[in-house]
């Protein structure tokens, strides 16, 4: 089947005609600064992939999106309260279906790549913060407003001096374990690497990347456990800039998940890295919102 994914984030929109995880054709340009600016770009993007056997437009978004309408803006603050959905609709006479950007990750994961044949699971992205998309019997599960799954803004240090990025307050997940989070962690441990980066933190054998490390599984492992004991899920697939540090990481932090996560008789959590390239999974998982016919 034929469909439209699109990826929309805060520096470009990358646009795919896709075919499972086929991607035919692909077009990507920059957001734009205005909201109509970006409507039109959207626009202009979509009409270079449309042709005939197309069967909707599926959209990966920056924020929190229920029934089309974009409830948290994220990135992008003039489309707050706005119908992108029903827009985009008339504009182009399709289907159109819209979620937030982890979510399509984890549809992606879910339908063809490390969650594959998985019933429950949990689609982590760690990068500039934390994004998670959640998908359960084997069908995305976003919740009454569109938010499931934003642990990335619960507390997980009441503790912390660091403010979150979302500006909502501090020892949030997503302000602890998230790339500038580590390193910001890291400086305040005292390190002395130059330039520092989660990748340079993690093989370091300072004493301060050490402890930066240890308090980044135990931020992981209390924050994924709430989502594990609540709703039984059995792999947690990572993506994002943190995915690409070593096994070493995911056997940390896949321990510490189990730790923190309560110990029901038989389960065990596995942490894994994704499959799909990341640069693809954004669209693939976009088009996997439009429904078979």
């Amino acid at each position: 089947m034929l469909s439209i994914g699109i990826d929309i984030g805060g520096t470009k929109i990358r646009g795919a005609l896709v075919e499972g995880t086929r991607i035919l054709k692909e077009k990507i340009l920059p957001t734009g600064t205005t909201r109509k600016q970006t409507l039109q770009i959207l626009n202009e993007v979509i009409s270079e992939l449309l042709q005939n056997g197309v069967k909707g437009i599926g959209m990966g978004y920056p924020g929190v999106v229920a029934q089309g309408k974009v409830i948290f803006h994220g990135c992008l603050p003039a489309f707050k309260g706005f119908d992108l959905a029903k827009k985009v609709k008339k504009d182009h006479d399709l289907p159109v279906y819209i979620e937030n950007d982890a979510n399509c990750f984890a549809l992606a994961e879910a339908r063809y790549g490390a969650g594959k044949n998985i019933k429950n699971m949990i689609g982590l992205i760690i990068g500039t913060g934390v994004g998670c998309g959640i998908v359960l019997d084997g069908r995305l599960w976003s919740g009454e407003y569109g938010a499931a799954g934003e642990i990335g803004h619960s507390i997980v240090d009441p503790s912390s001096t660091l403010e979150c990025f979302c500006k909502g307050g501090k020892g949030h997940l997503a302000g602890l374990v998230g790339g500038p989070g580590i390193v910001a962690r890291y400086v305040l441990n005292g390190g002395k690497i130059p330039t520092p980066d989660p990748a340079k933190i993690f093989i370091s054998k300072e004493a301060a990347a050490i402890q930066t490390m240890e308090d980044t599984y135990r931020h992981i492992g209390l924050g994924v456990s709430h989502l594990v004991n609540t709703l039984d899920v059995s792999c947690i697939v990572l993506g994002g800039r943190v995915s690409h540090l070593p096994r070493a990481f995911y056997l940390e932090a896949q321990q510490a998940i189990n730790h923190y996560s309560c110990d029901v008789q038989g389960r065990k959590i596995r942490l894994v890295k994704h499959k799909l390239p990341e640069m693809n999974a954004g669209v693939i998982g976009a088009a996997a919102l439009v429904p078979p016919l």
